[in-house]
């Protein structure tokens, strides 16, 4: 997914918040430039602070990779109009089955989101934030301003490494 499938993916009061959150990363990614510009230069008098350099610069990199996987990703939404597997449906007759709504409903397997009125499957939850159902979802994260789900669990988790890293 590209950047320009993720605007346009966004409601209209969503438009503001990823706004805010670009301008918040620009000066705050501006800051820990000329603060690390800064830093290099005193630090690299050594052979250790050359060293400290870069590995410093390794490890924010990576940061900031995984926190622009991490937002832009998306954290694996329901597919729209997704239905169970017919593995699954083929313990009803046919004679059961009254509607999709019904069906679903009664299986044990499905489940309906009371926000939605759509199935979806085990594990997924509804969020209120991005107003969808989440795969494996874990959290409505502030910070990367989406949800961490089942897509971007793993780029979250390296974001968090490597931010703690970077603190030492």
């Amino acid at each position: 997914m590209n950047l320009m499938d993720k605007f346009s993916q966004i409601d209209g009061d969503k438009v503001v918040e990823v706004a805010i959150q670009s301008f918040l990363g620009a000066v705050v990614g501006t800051a820990v430039f000329f603060f690390y510009i800064f830093q290099a230069a005193w630090a690299c008098s050594s052979l250790w602070g050359i060293l400290y350099t870069l590995f410093f610069t390794v490890i924010v990199t990576m940061m900031i990779w995984s926190y622009y996987v991490t937002w832009i990703g998306g954290p694996g939404y329901v597919p729209t109009g997704w239905l169970p597997a017919p593995s699954q449906m083929s313990k009803f007759h046919a004679t059961e089955i009254r509607d999709d709504a019904t069906l679903l409903a009664e299986a044990n397997c499905v489940h309906m989101c009371k926000k939605c009125d759509k199935p979806k499957p085990a594990r997924a939850h509804h969020c209120r934030q991005c107003g969808r159902c989440v795969l494996r979802m874990d959290h409505h994260c502030p910070w990367v301003g989406n949800c961490v789900g089942h897509r971007n669990t793993k780029s979250f988790i390296q974001f968090l490494f490597y931010a703690t890293i970077a603190c030492f």
